[in-house]
């Protein structure tokens, strides 16, 4: 069996190889205050491994303790870390408040019955606690996000939690004795690797998660929309793609006189107007509608199964609830804006994106040309009285020149 001593060294090797590693990953993101708190974190931890290992020059009895509550006060930080991560809110008393209290009731401890216990069970509880809310706060995560590795880290937490209310146990009925300024216990020594080997899982499990974080947010920027934060073009049509077999219908919306709002409102106002019409349309669509923005200020929607009464019901609706939009003007006052839209239907098997949206793109020209404000459906005798309206008046124009 190795000695305690060697033990602590070899626990600060372990501690010192998951602080490179953290130091790496704040490096590569020094913004962010979840790494500074995890930094922070891995650092007290070596610190703590340090103090506990120097019996030689410091009496093991201030060694123990002072490690002790800086081991616990690392797992303070280390909650905090996870709680700037997942965006929820802390106050920075947080991180020593469990190690204060937990210190306070070992110095009580020792005092109150003279020197019989040693309340070192207390550090392992306050210990215990902190990891325990660092695993509640993993499991409740981040509202709307998916991180595969979320599960594994609450397992992993939970795992190193439990070791440490496990412990507690035995520290309270085989309390440390110091001979010859060394502390012996039965339990100890089987007990700091483990501890160590979890304090280093958990490290190795948070950096996974930011790199998962990462990769979502490079996803989430290649498909969406910037301004808005729908979906781009190619994400909408690729999303599209997916109802080939399925009846439905196809919506292309305008916002209109587009360019009159920023010449009047300036072009944070025609942003604002954008932004205003996506939360609303978002709001307004069913869950399984398809919804981009496709160029400037035109979207596009597909609503798979929808026939055209069902259709038009909810093209109506959004168009409705956009005329009682009340957006405030950069320059003060309202903005009212109003959209027109048109739409066609599609078949299951036998329609391509392309075609189905350049039909829905001519309803829409003729909503426009008929008042704006409107929602006008698709139909191929429209789309021919246009061509021939169009030819006509470019030949006439031709003629008058």
């Amino acid at each position: 069996m190795l000695e305690l001593k060697t033990v602590f060294l070899y626990s600060a090797v372990i501690n010192y190889c998951t602080v490179a590693a953290v130091t790496i990953g704040w490096f590569r993101s020094r913004g962010r205050d979840d790494m500074k708190f995890w930094l922070l974190a891995a650092w007290l931890m070596v610190i703590g491994s340090g103090i506990m290992a120097v019996g030689d020059r410091v009496s093991y009895f201030i060694a123990g303790y002072v490690g002790g509550f800086v081991y616990m006060t690392s797992m303070g930080f280390l909650l905090l870390g996870f709680k700037e991560f997942f965006g929820i809110a802390y106050r920075w008393w947080e991180a020593v408040a469990v190690a204060l209290v937990a210190s306070i009731g070992i110095v009580l401890s020792r005092l109150l019955t003279d020197g019989v216990y040693d309340g070192v069970w207390l550090l392992y509880v306050g210990s215990g606690s902190n990891l325990l809310m660092t695993m509640l706060v993993i499991w409740q995560g981040k509202a709307g996000e998916t991180l595969p590795s979320r599960s594994l880290a609450v397992l992993v937490t939970g795992v190193y939690a439990l070791g440490n209310f496990c412990i507690a146990p035995f520290a309270f009925v085989y309390p440390i004795l110091f001979l010859d300024g060394a502390p012996h216990a039965v339990w100890l020594e089987y007990c700091v690797i483990p501890l160590v080997i979890c304090n280093a899982a958990t490290y190795v499990i948070l950096l996974v998660l930011k790199l998962e974080r990462a990769t979502e947010s490079q996803r989430y920027l290649a498909t969406r929309d910037m301004l808005t934060g729908v979906l781009n073009r190619r994400a909408f049509y690729n999303s599209v793609a997916a109802f080939s077999e399925r009846d439905g219908s196809m919506a292309v919306i305008d916002l209109d006189n587009f360019k009159k709002i920023n010449d009047a409102h300036s072009h944070k106002g025609g942003d604002d107007a954008l932004r205003a019409f996506a939360r609303c349309a978002e709001a307004t669509l069913p869950a399984d509608a398809v919804f981009g923005r496709t160029g400037g200020e035109e979207f596009a929607i597909c609503l798979p199964g929808y026939d055209v009464t069902a259709a038009m019901l909810v093209l109506e609706q959004l168009r409705a609830n956009v005329e009682r939009l009340d957006v405030v003007s950069p320059k003060g006052g309202s903005m009212p804006f109003t959209i027109s839209c048109g739409f066609s239907t599609f078949r299951a098997g036998v329609w391509a994106i392309d075609q189905t949206i350049a039909e829905a793109d001519n309803a829409l020209y003729h909503a426009k040309h008929s008042g704006r404000n409107r929602v006008e459906l698709y139909a191929p005798a429209t789309w021919l009285q246009r061509c021939i309206e169009d030819t006509l008046a470019t030949l006439g124009a031709s003629a008058k020149a």
